[in-house]
């Protein structure tokens, strides 16, 4: 026999889940935007393009290497975007399937 309670708790069970399968679901939507955020920030607004050149261009000055210094800088700002939108990306089709 179920109870008035025992419908209740069914049905605040099921709201749960719901909520939880939604929130997976946006999960990558929201690295996605995290991520978005991050490029455009780091180097224009957080950092600023001169001081994130700054120190490569300072430590190519002092060794003779600022070219290979500053595209270290940039690789790597490149390699960080390109990992982030790979991991996104892939949680996207995990999620979708």
């Amino acid at each position: 026999m179920l109870d008035l309670y025992s419908i209740e708790a069914h049905q605040l069970v099921g709201h749960a889940a719901q909520a939880c399968e939604s929130f997976i679901a946006t999960i990558p939507l929201l690295l996605t935007r995290a991520m978005v955020r991050f490029q455009d920030a780091s180097l224009v607004y957080v950092i600023g393009l001169a001081d994130f050149f700054r120190t490569p261009t300072n430590i190519g000055d002092r060794d003779g290497t600022t070219v290979e210094m500053v595209l270290f800088a940039g690789a790597s700002y490149f390699v960080i975007c390109v990992v982030a939108s790979s991991l996104v990306k892939g949680l996207q089709k995990k999620v979708a399937a």
